[in-house]
C-alpha cells in the first residue's frame, strides 16, 4: 500500500501521504494534549472585521511583555454541506462552547477560545455559499482572509472537509490561499462514521491534492458521533504548541 497505516478505531484515522512517521503520536504529545485541553477555558471574545485588528495588536503588545508565546489554531470549513465544525470544536474542547445547528452558517464571527498558557482555538465563519445577506457573506470572507493574512500568532489551520462530499472547488481555493500566504494547514475529514471505505477517500484526496502544488499532508479522519480521531487531533495541536 502506498500510504503508512497507523492504529485505527472506526478505520484508519490518520494517513501521512508521504508515508513518514507521524511525530505527534509520541506519548509525550498525548500528555501535553491532556494538559492543554482540560485547563479552564477562557472565551476571549467574538470579533468582526472592525475590531479584530485592535484585538491582535493588543495581544501582540501583551506577548512582548510576557515570556509566554501566543499560538492560535484556526478551525475552518465550508458552508456548503454543514461540515460539522461547531460539533467537532465542542468535542475537541470537551464542552459546549460553539452553538451547533442542522443548517450551515451558524458561526458568523471569529470566536477565540483560550485554553491556558496562550494556546488559542479560533472558530471561524464557513467559506463558500450560505443563506443570508450577500454583503454579510462577503464581510465574513474578508474577515477570514484578513485574519489568516495578518495574525502573527496563527500556528496551524485545520481545514475541515465533509467525508460524504469530499473536496470541493471552494476547499481547493481555501487551500490555495493558505499556500500562497505560506500558512501551514492540516486537512481534517469529518463525519467519517457515514462512509464505509476510507481508503477510497484517501486515494481521491491524494489525486485532488496532486492537481495542485500542496506540500506533503497528514490527513485526519474524525467522527464526533463515534469519537473517532479526536485524541489524535488534540495530539496534533499539542505538537504544534511546542
Amino acid at each position: 500500500m502506498f500510504l503508512k497505516k497507523t492504529r485505527f478505531l472506526l478505520s484508519t484515522v490518520i494517513f501521512d501521504l508521504k508515508g513518514e512517521p507521524i511525530l505527534f503520536q509520541k506519548p509525550k504529545y498525548s500528555q501535553m494534549a491532556s494538559e492543554i485541553f482540560y485547563k479552564t477555558l477562557k472565551i476571549e471574545g467574538k470579533f468582526e472585521k472592525n475590531n479584530i485588528d485592535d484585538f491582535l495588536q493588543q495581544q501582540l503588545k501583551e506577548q512582548e511583555l510576557s515570556k509566554i508565546k501566543r499560538k492560535e489554531f484556526l478551525i475552518i470549513g465550508t458552508f456548503l454541506s454543514n461540515v460539522g465544525k461547531s460539533s467537532l470544536l465542542n468535542a475537541l474542547l470537551g464542552r459546549n462552547v460553539a452553538e451547533t445547528s442542522n443548517y450551515p452558517g451558524k458561526t458568523r464571527s471569529l470566536d477565540f477560545y483560550n485554553l491556558g498558557q496562550s494556546k488559542v482555538i479560533v472558530d471561524s465563519p464557513g467559506y463558500g455559499f450560505a443563506k443570508g445577506n450577500k454583503k454579510d457573506i462577503q464581510h465574513w470572507g474578508y474577515l477570514m482572509q484578513y485574519y489568516i493574512k495578518n495574525s502573527p500568532f496563527l500556528k496551524q489551520s485545520y481545514v475541515l472537509i465533509d467525508s460524504e462530499h469530499g473536496f470541493k472547488d471552494v476547499d481547493a481555493m481555501t487551500l490555495q490561499l493558505m499556500q500562497s500566504l505560506e500558512k501551514p494547514f492540516t486537512i481534517v475529514f469529518t463525519k467519517c462514521d457515514k462512509i464505509s471505505k476510507i481508503d477510497e477517500l484517501v486515494q481521491k484526496s491524494r489525486e485532488n491534492l496532486e492537481k495542485h502544488i500542496y506540500s506533503s499532508q497528514v490527513l485526519h479522519f474524525t467522527s464526533v458521533r463515534n469519537r473517532t480521531g479526536l485524541v489524535e487531533l488534540q495530539q496534533s495541536i499539542a505538537f504544534y504548541c511546542q
